[in-house]
């Protein structure tokens, strides 16, 4: 038993040893730096901790071809993922299983509503808001990071940051926790005796020292008004309101989706004209028929084909991921009818898709 103590021990000092002093994963992947929201009036703290978690790792796992702004939906958790409490709490390791093994879809798909009601719907959506079909995306698993002791859990919590990236978190809030940040939105919080108001689920984003103290950094759920811009210090190492020892779980993406779902045309929220470089004169009618072919497009995943067009007018589709339109106009007679060619670019040199329609 003694060698055995021993053993673990060391592994334990190595590992620690080659872990960074400080990170932060918003330096680390510059690209995937996932927002911060906000619940409102709804307790969906759980929700938001999972899926903010989540996103940034599709992100990271896709290297940046999902981007950070195609943030899973909080409300989808709440509407379809019954066994938990809703706008009343929830649990960060079940909303990972039931990613899993439901999926869920994005927050362009499905807007978050409970902030400001304070309910959840009673049914589970059968299509996004604008009436385009639910894309899921699906973990591949759901952990605990929790060790035999603080000290264990810690390393773990390094490790798993370093490694995969965001994670979910939760502690026991205290009378004293709301009372500090207002003072000190930069300071590093320290559990004092005050009474306990519930708990709370969070983003853990990052670690480091500051003036001999060790902290984690948290992505709050409360908006960027409030703390540091939406973030916080916490003390590490000393199980600070229970951070180490109350919640602290993961999950991870499938890692196969996000080159299909990035391969499809997004659904259309919003079309921006810009004549481009020959400033074709866009009507209502060319605009209406790009809307139609985009939707078009994303219902029937049309797959990547060129397409050289006569003249050229450029639009922007703004839904999670930004997308780049290239309306050509071809009229091949002076009597013929015009056609319009949508082509659809993930960035400048990215072909993604093309439909034709007669005017």
């Amino acid at each position: 038993m003694k060698t055995t103590l021993v053993l673990v021990a060391s592994i334990l000092a190595v590992a620690l040893a080659t872990l960074p002093t400080s990170f932060d994963a918003r330096d680390k992947w510059p690209k995937c730096k996932t927002p911060i929201l906000n619940q409102g009036r709804c307790g969906s703290c759980w929700a938001f901790s999972a899926t903010t978690a989540l996103s940034s790792r599709f992100c990271i796992e896709s290297d940046a071809k999902i981007s950070p702004d195609q943030v899973l939906s909080p409300q989808y958790l709440l509407n379809c993922e019954h066994d938990q409490g809703g706008c009343g709490g929830g649990d960060t390791l079940k909303a990972y299983g039931f990613i899993k093994s439901s999926g869920i879809d994005l927050l362009s798909c499905t807007p978050y509503t409970s902030g400001e009601s304070g309910q959840t719907e009673s049914s589970c959506p059968a299509k996004c808001k604008n009436g385009s079909p639910i894309k899921v995306f699906h973990g591949v698993d759901a952990y605990s990071l929790v060790k035999g002791s603080i000290q264990e859990t810690v390393e773990a919590m390094k490790t798993e940051l370093v490694n995969h990236g965001p994670f979910s978190v939760s502690f026991v809030v205290y009378r004293d926790f709301m009372e500090f940040f207002k003072k000190s939105p930069k300071g590093i919080y320290e559990a004092k005796s005050s009474a306990a108001l519930g708990g709370h689920a969070v983003r853990l984003v990052g670690y480091g020292e500051e003036s001999g103290k060790k902290y984690w950094l948290i992505a709050n759920s409360w908006g960027t008004e409030w703390g540091d811009n939406g973030y916080f210090k916490i003390a590490q190492g000393i199980n600070t309101a229970t951070i180490e020892s109350r919640r602290v779980t993961a999950g991870r993406p499938k890692s196969n989706e996000f080159q299909a779902h990035s391969n499809h045309v997004s659904p259309v929220d919003n079309v921006v004209i810009d004549g481009g470089f020959n400033k074709v004169p866009v009507d209502a009618e060319i605009l209406e028929i790009a809307k139609f072919s985009l939707s078009d497009m994303h219902n029937n995943g049309t797959p990547v084909e060129s397409f050289f067009g006569v003249e050229e007018a450029f639009t922007q589709v703004t839904n999670g991921i930004t997308y780049h339109l290239k309306l050509s106009v071809v009229k091949p007679n002076e009597n013929g009818p015009s056609s319009v060619n949508v082509v659809v670019n993930r960035s400048p040199l990215d072909k993604l898709s093309v439909m034709s329609h007669n005017l």
